[in-house]
């Protein structure tokens, strides 16, 4: 992609999240998104259709993002544990705390928690149906903890996972 493609898109981008943390996506217009990105209006259509297919590629990019990094290969057992990997997964969710409750928001949500399932499910080694059930809950907890619903410390959430994926090798 072309330097000042990115640029522009970037551009656009960081003005969309810095909107989207202050008002609902359906109030955000072109109009404002552009003047805080400093490009003009006819520049964001060649990039996007309206404020929602922006969404929708931010979204899209960032979650790929995320799951390229940490389901390229199964979670690595170390010293009889699954906390290493899971520390980091943690710490990723933590820092992209922003995003995950953008995507809770939006329309996609559904979309994205089964991708992330999907995703997981491809990697994690043991019988299938407790994979689902093991996935399935793990996605819930730490959406429940990134919404704060769950209020727990990070080190107890990654213990919890660890002892779930354990378990998968003794099921």
């Amino acid at each position: 992609m072309d330097r000042r493609v990115r640029k522009t898109r970037e551009a656009l981008e960081q003005a969309f999240l810095a909107m989207e943390r202050q008002q609902p996506v359906n109030e955000i217009t072109v109009a404002a998104l552009t003047t805080l990105a400093d490009v003009g209006r006819g520049t964001f259509y060649l990039h996007y259709q309206d404020v929602a297919d922006l969404q929708r590629q931010v979204i899209s990019a960032r979650v790929s993002v995320f799951m390229t990094q940490f389901t390229t290969q199964a979670p690595p057992l170390i010293n009889g544990t699954y906390q290493d990997w899971l520390a980091s997964l943690v710490a990723a969710l933590e820092q992209q705390r922003a995003l995950f409750a953008m995507i809770r928001r939006s329309p996609q949500a559904g979309p994205v928690r089964d991708q992330i399932v999907t995703g997981f499910c491809q990697v994690i080694a043991g019988p299938p149906l407790a994979v689902q059930y093991t996935v399935n809950g793990g996605v819930g907890v730490a959406a429940s903890w990134l919404a704060g619903t769950l209020e727990v410390p990070a080190a107890q959430l990654v213990a919890f996972l660890d002892h779930q994926l354990q378990s998968l090798t003794t099921a």
